[in-house]
């Protein structure tokens, strides 16, 4: 199990461990974002793409999923 990517490609196979969770478009969301951040030399680790599929799937809304990455509580 990869939990510190150092490549795009060891993201994305983490974001393939929940592929069947995602709509077609949903995955190429993440897969895009991963994509970018690749470009940069930053890989986004388990807990950032778990973190991306609550968000897109709508488990989480945008301002749930920055109080977690700041580590505040939403009102």
């Amino acid at each position: 199990m990869i939990d510190s990517p150092i490549n795009k490609e060891e993201s994305i196979a983490i974001l393939d461990e929940y592929k069947t969770k995602l709509t077609q478009e949903q995955y190429r969301s993440i897969e895009r974002a991963i994509g970018h951040l690749s470009i940069e030399g930053m890989f986004p680790n388990r807990v950032e793409i778990v973190r991306s599929v609550r968000t897109v799937t709508g488990e989480i809304t945008r301002e749930q999923e920055m109080a977690e990455i700041l580590g505040t509580r939403v009102a």
